[in-house]
């Protein structure tokens, strides 16, 4: 049996810069909903949610699909 991947951790995301967002209690429920659904850190799942939606709108260039294993 392979075991999964271990998921990315900060540095392999080369993030390098802060953001801080105030938002209602129920937006942040939400968020946490879906990251724990996802198995995501609610960090992880705003940036594929703000990446998705700006590279939607022209703002980013589109992802390039993943290629199957």
């Amino acid at each position: 049996m392979i075991a999964a991947p271990a998921p990315p951790t900060m540095s392999d995301m080369n993030r390098d810069t802060r953001l801080t967002v105030r938002m209602t209690e129920r937006t942040r429920t939400a968020l946490e909903k879906a990251a724990d659904s996802e198995r995501r850190s609610t960090s992880d799942l705003l940036v594929i949610i703000l990446d998705d939606w700006l590279a939607a709108r022209g703002f980013l260039p589109k992802a390039k699909p993943k290629k199957a294993r």
